[in-house]
């Protein structure tokens, strides 16, 4: 006791590190203690799954747009990118950090078209989905998740403007219905 007591500023804080971490009040998280969590200052928000750049190319199998979809109505959503023409993968993360990969298929009647999409820990989705504007890939669509939950979906290049003006509010993504909505920011 009385070496901490002279000692200096570092090695206390040092001493008190260890301490917090025997008495279990924070923990390391990467395989080599790269990564120090401490409840109450580390962010609750996953880091963003990086699925590289995502362009518009209309007509084309390299054809990238953003997909954005609200998954009931307590601010869980899905933020990705869905990559091809008339067919193609959706790939992205769950707002929880869960990455998730899926399908999609266009060319039904009056532009509608369907995706399966599943994420890690076994949540699958099923949207159906109109086709609004076909250069930009901007097309709204609904479906459901294998919890029941009921998913609202937005895509295109300019997904963004879009929900700004649906909803009149800036970047939100509109998720739920009436006393049960919330606006989930989103840039």
């Amino acid at each position: 006791m009385m070496t901490l007591a002279k000692s200096t500023g570092v090695t206390r804080h040092i001493a008190l590190l260890a301490v917090l971490v025997v008495c279990g009040m924070i923990t390391a998280t990467a395989p080599e203690a790269e990564t120090l969590s401490v409840p109450g200052l580390t962010p609750d928000t996953p880091p963003k799954l990086d699925l590289g750049p995502c362009e518009n190319a209309p007509y084309s199998q390299a054809n990238c747009v953003r997909v954005l979809a609200c998954i009931g109505h307590e601010g869980v959503h899905f933020d990705g990118q869905a990559r091809g023409w008339d067919t193609g993968e959706v790939l992205g993360q769950l707002s929880t950090g869960a990455p998730c990969a899926g399908t999609w298929t266009s060319g039904g009647l009056f532009g509608t078209g369907h995706s399966i999409l599943t994420c890690e820990g076994g949540m699958r989705a099923q949207v159906l989905y109109h086709t609004l504007h076909n250069e930009t890939g901007t097309v709204e669509g609904s479906g459901i998740d294998s919890l029941g939950r009921r998913i609202q979906v937005w895509t295109g290049l300019n997904v963004l403007e879009f929900l700004e003006k649906e909803t009149g509010k800036l970047a939100t993504l509109p998720c739920g219905t009436g006393r049960n909505q919330v606006d989930v920011p989103i840039s």
